[in-house]
Protein backbone atom coordinates (compact mmCIF):
# COMPACT_ATOMS: atom_id res chain seq x y z
CA UNK A 1 0.00 0.00 0.00
CA UNK A 2 1.53 3.49 -1.01
CA UNK A 3 2.02 6.10 1.54
CA UNK A 4 0.80 8.86 1.01
CA UNK A 5 2.23 12.51 2.60
CA UNK A 6 -0.67 14.52 3.36
CA UNK A 7 -0.52 17.77 5.24
CA UNK A 8 -4.22 18.27 7.28
CA UNK A 9 -4.80 21.59 9.12
CA UNK A 10 -5.12 21.39 12.69
CA UNK A 11 -8.47 22.44 13.61
CA UNK A 12 -10.81 22.96 16.80
CA UNK A 13 -13.95 21.35 17.38
CA UNK A 14 -16.55 21.25 14.72
CA UNK A 15 -20.09 21.81 15.44
CA UNK A 16 -22.48 19.44 14.05
CA UNK A 17 -25.29 22.02 13.55
CA UNK A 18 -23.07 24.14 11.07
CA UNK A 19 -19.33 22.76 10.56
CA UNK A 20 -18.25 25.85 8.66
CA UNK A 21 -19.16 28.34 11.64
CA UNK A 22 -15.79 29.68 12.69
CA UNK A 23 -16.75 29.36 16.10
CA UNK A 24 -17.78 32.88 17.12
CA UNK A 25 -21.47 33.41 17.83
CA UNK A 26 -22.93 36.27 16.27
CA UNK A 27 -25.40 38.38 17.30
CA UNK A 28 -29.30 38.55 15.22
CA UNK A 29 -29.51 42.12 13.83
CA UNK A 30 -31.98 44.23 15.08
CA UNK A 31 -32.97 42.06 18.41
CA UNK A 32 -31.95 42.95 21.71
CA UNK A 33 -29.76 40.77 24.14
CA UNK A 34 -30.61 38.35 26.03
CA UNK A 35 -29.23 40.21 29.15
CA UNK A 36 -30.72 43.40 28.46
CA UNK A 37 -34.16 41.83 28.14
CA UNK A 38 -33.07 39.89 31.19
CA UNK A 39 -32.30 43.53 33.25
CA UNK A 40 -35.33 45.07 31.70
CA UNK A 41 -33.11 47.35 29.35
CA UNK A 42 -35.18 47.55 26.04
CA UNK A 43 -35.66 50.08 23.65
CA UNK A 44 -32.64 51.85 21.73
CA UNK A 45 -32.18 54.57 24.55
CA UNK A 46 -32.35 52.55 27.36
CA UNK A 47 -34.52 52.01 30.56
CA UNK A 48 -38.01 52.70 31.08
CA UNK A 49 -38.69 54.48 34.29
CA UNK A 50 -41.83 54.47 35.97
CA UNK A 51 -42.71 57.26 38.10
CA UNK A 52 -44.18 56.67 41.87
CA UNK A 53 -47.79 57.67 40.44
CA UNK A 54 -47.76 55.92 37.47
CA UNK A 55 -46.33 52.60 39.50
CA UNK A 56 -49.37 52.89 42.25
CA UNK A 57 -51.60 54.01 39.03
CA UNK A 58 -50.58 50.60 37.20
CA UNK A 59 -51.10 48.56 40.37
CA UNK A 60 -54.47 50.10 41.20
CA UNK A 61 -55.54 49.26 37.96
CA UNK A 62 -53.95 45.91 37.50
CA UNK A 63 -51.62 46.67 34.33
CA UNK A 64 -48.96 44.84 34.80
CA UNK A 65 -45.39 46.67 33.88
CA UNK A 66 -44.31 43.64 31.39
CA UNK A 67 -40.79 43.78 29.92
CA UNK A 68 -42.92 43.90 26.75
CA UNK A 69 -44.93 46.52 27.87
CA UNK A 70 -42.33 48.98 28.81
CA UNK A 71 -40.13 47.59 25.54
CA UNK A 72 -43.60 48.79 23.39
CA UNK A 73 -43.31 52.30 25.71
CA UNK A 74 -39.28 52.23 25.05
CA UNK A 75 -40.02 52.10 20.93
CA UNK A 76 -42.67 54.70 20.97
CA UNK A 77 -40.64 56.80 23.08
CA UNK A 78 -37.85 56.27 20.84
CA UNK A 79 -40.10 57.54 17.83
CA UNK A 80 -41.07 60.57 19.87
CA UNK A 81 -37.16 61.42 20.55
CA UNK A 82 -36.47 61.26 16.75
CA UNK A 83 -39.55 63.85 16.10
CA UNK A 84 -38.37 65.83 18.69
CA UNK A 85 -41.22 64.89 21.26
CA UNK A 86 -40.30 66.34 24.80
CA UNK A 87 -43.87 65.96 26.71
CA UNK A 88 -46.24 63.57 25.32
CA UNK A 89 -48.93 60.91 26.09
CA UNK A 90 -48.51 56.98 24.39
CA UNK A 91 -52.21 55.46 23.96
CA UNK A 92 -52.32 51.78 23.94
CA UNK A 93 -55.85 49.47 24.18
CA UNK A 94 -55.63 49.73 27.99
CA UNK A 95 -54.44 52.98 28.77
CA UNK A 96 -53.10 56.32 28.07
CA UNK A 97 -49.68 57.17 29.23
CA UNK A 98 -48.17 60.92 29.90
CA UNK A 99 -44.19 60.30 29.60
CA UNK A 100 -41.20 62.96 29.41
CA UNK A 101 -39.28 61.47 26.24
CA UNK A 102 -35.83 63.43 27.44
CA UNK A 103 -35.53 61.10 30.90
CA UNK A 104 -37.55 58.16 29.53
CA UNK A 105 -40.01 58.35 32.41
CA UNK A 106 -43.55 57.30 32.95
CA UNK A 107 -45.17 60.29 34.90
CA UNK A 108 -48.60 58.98 35.22
CA UNK A 109 -50.81 55.94 34.04
CA UNK A 110 -54.67 56.37 33.23
CA UNK A 111 -56.87 54.04 32.32
CA UNK A 112 -58.87 54.76 28.57
CA UNK A 113 -62.16 53.71 30.37
CA UNK A 114 -61.86 56.45 33.34
CA UNK A 115 -60.46 59.47 30.31
CA UNK A 116 -63.96 59.46 29.22
CA UNK A 117 -64.21 63.46 27.74
CA UNK A 118 -60.70 64.98 29.93
CA UNK A 119 -58.62 67.23 28.45
CA UNK A 120 -54.95 66.23 28.28
CA UNK A 121 -52.34 69.61 28.44
CA UNK A 122 -49.27 70.92 27.88
CA UNK A 123 -47.81 67.72 25.93
CA UNK A 124 -46.28 68.70 22.52
CA UNK A 125 -46.81 64.94 20.92
CA UNK A 126 -48.89 62.08 21.21
CA UNK A 127 -47.99 58.68 19.48
CA UNK A 128 -49.89 55.21 19.85
CA UNK A 129 -48.31 52.21 21.16
CA UNK A 130 -48.13 49.61 18.74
Amino acid sequence: MARYEVLLPRSGPVSLVDPTASGKAERAPGGPRFDEILSGRLGAGGTVQLSAKARAAMQTEGIEPTPMLLDRIGRAMDRLADKGGRDAVLLDERAVYRVRVPDRVVDSVTPRAVLGDDVITQIDSAALID
